[in-house]
């Protein structure tokens, strides 16, 4: 019996340091912007509605960090690019 009950508390305590191990994010808001920054610098017209998704779901979902700001201003700029001049503005203003 006491066997059993040290094998359990060991178990316990191995899935508890395992769970208390930082975990680093794989998608931060500097990384992803970034990324969309880079994806904008291709200049590829077959990706601006996929850039127009992307980026209103940054400003979403990172609207507090500093590039929410950038963010908006690309998204002016592809809607610009896409001759939609009334999306565009909408997005300056966001």
């Amino acid at each position: 019996m006491k066997f059993q009950h040290v094998v359990k508390f060991i178990a316990i305590a191995v899935v508890l340091l395992a769970l208390s191990v930082p975990v680093k994010a794989q998608y931060t808001a500097n990384n992803l912007f970034t990324f969309l920054q880079e994806t904008y610098n291709r200049h590829d017209t077959k990706l601006n509605d996929f850039l127009i998704v992307e980026l209103n779901q940054f400003v979403q979902t990172f609207a507090d960090s500093g590039h929410a700001v950038d963010a908006s201003y690309l998204l002016a700029k592809v809607w610009d690019e896409k001759g939609k001049r009334h999306e565009a503005l909408a997005a300056a203003y966001k």
